[in-house]
């Protein structure tokens, strides 16, 4: 039986029963809920002729669904919090600045990004806060879609291919976000595809690909500043390996040409908004100061250093909280527990494989482009913990930003563990 013809009427489907539970304009729901639906269904013949996988990302697909339809009126499922009012209050706010469409998305550029382009759907659609939720599950389909893509590039053996998008799919923690009105989801899409136009750079050495992954990382680190991480990884990788040559060498002549591009990026407007997040205080000590916050239900850490030799002896052990966060010890209520049950869990066998991965890097890449890539995936995700450890003090927040990055974990810890229990490579 195929299952590639059912996303679009259920999405149609949806859409109406959505409109009656939300008490929304069918309208509003139903142009985002007819494209999830295309997109859905291109996605599931993507994973190839395999009945058993197709019916199990419908499965996926159908229940986030229903999830979708009454988590949205309810609301009473942890992980999401409330930052989506403050977003909510924002884009309304936008909509009194006179500006519309492209000319909203473009003004202001110390506004947030995410809040001006909630604020262009409500000038078409109307004020429905509910009606987002579509849209980020629009997102985390497209996400899928070019993870699918990525994938199929990366890896010679097709199931491979298919089981790690399957993989992303099925993780709670990636569900409940992908229909939540929150960043991450679309961070994480713009996360993939720069992922997938790097690996194509590392291949082709075309100047097009690379210009296309570097700006697919710029506009995640606008989204949030942790993914600033993105673009300077793959900027540094350029004077030591050449994608032309396919060999590993450091040239001193391209390392000063990036020392240079790095210096006007981060000096221009695009590298105030990218670095806005980490340019709130005068000093890192101060911006720390003000993350710390001890009477939070869902703090997890408190001591603030006084030093920058403090930092540097505190940076390991907030790194690995922020990586494991909750933990059963700070199970104090239902939803701390269901947090730790959904997540905290998948966290301690994430990391189990991804330190794994570290020492047999060089031999589950089989050619310098995929040993390259995989250096990528290790030195984000490594980056990224340290620079999130130190700007997340709350369990809740750690376990969106790391939503963020998921993808690149998802790819880490599945070829660590064919690697380690099949012996299969890449």
């Amino acid at each position: 039986m195929s299952f590639t013809i059912l996303p679009v009427p259920l999405a149609l489907m949806g859409a109406i029963a959505m409109s009656i539970v939300w008490s929304t304009p069918f309208v509003a729901i139903l142009f985002p809920m007819v494209i999830i639906g295309i997109i859905a269904s291109i996605n599931c013949s993507k994973l190839g002729t395999s009945s058993n996988r197709q019916a199990l990302f419908f499965l996926i697909y159908a229940a986030t669904i229903a999830f979708m339809i009454y988590e949205v009126q309810a609301q009473d499922i942890p992980l999401m919090g409330i930052d989506w009012k403050g977003f909510s209050a924002r884009a309304e706010y936008n909509l009194t600045s006179g500006k519309y469409g492209i000319a909203l998305l473009f003004s202001d550029l110390t506004e947030d990004l995410y809040a001006k382009i909630i604020s262009v759907i409500y000038q078409v659609f109307g004020v429905y806060p509910k009606m987002i939720h579509c849209y980020t599950f629009l997102f985390s389909q497209l996400l899928v879609y070019h993870f699918i893509s990525f994938s199929a590039e990366f890896c010679e053996d097709n199931g491979d291919a298919t089981a790690i998008p399957l993989l992303l799919s099925i993780i709670p923690v990636f569900v409940l976000h992908s229909v939540a009105f929150l960043r991450e989801i679309p961070i994480a899409l713009f996360f993939v595809m720069a992922l997938k136009h790097y690996y194509r750079y590392l291949n082709s050495a075309a100047p097009k690909q690379l210009f296309m992954a570097l700006s697919y990382g710029i506009i995640a680190s606008i989204f949030h500043s942790g993914m600033i991480v993105v673009p300077i990884v793959f900027l540094v990788s350029l004077p030591f390996y050449s994608a032309k040559n396919t060999t590993l060498k450091a040239n001193p002549i391209i390392l000063i040409g990036v020392v240079i591009a790095m210096f006007v990026l981060f000096s221009s407007p695009i590298g105030q908004m990218m670095l806005s997040k980490l340019n709130t205080n005068d000093n890192v000590l101060q911006t720390i100061s003000n993350h710390v916050t001890t009477d939070a239900t869902t703090s997890y850490i408190s001591s603030t250093p006084t030093s920058y030799s403090a930092m540097v002896l505190q940076t390991p052990i907030r790194t690995l909280l922020f990586e494991l966060v909750p933990l059963p010890w700070h199970i104090r209520s239902l939803s701390t527990g269901l947090s730790w049950l959904l997540d905290g869990t998948v966290r301690l066998i994430f990391l189990y494989w991804e330190i794994r991965l570290i020492f047999h890097l060089n031999k589950i890449g089989t050619t310098p482009q995929k040993r390259v890539m995989l250096y990528a995936f290790v030195f984000i995700w490594f980056f990224f913990g340290i620079l999130c450890g130190w700007g997340t003090t709350t369990y809740g927040t750690a376990i969106r930003h790391r939503v963020k990055a998921l993808p690149a974990e998802v790819v880490m810890v599945y070829f660590s563990y064919v690697y380690q229990k099949k012996g299969r490579v890449i």
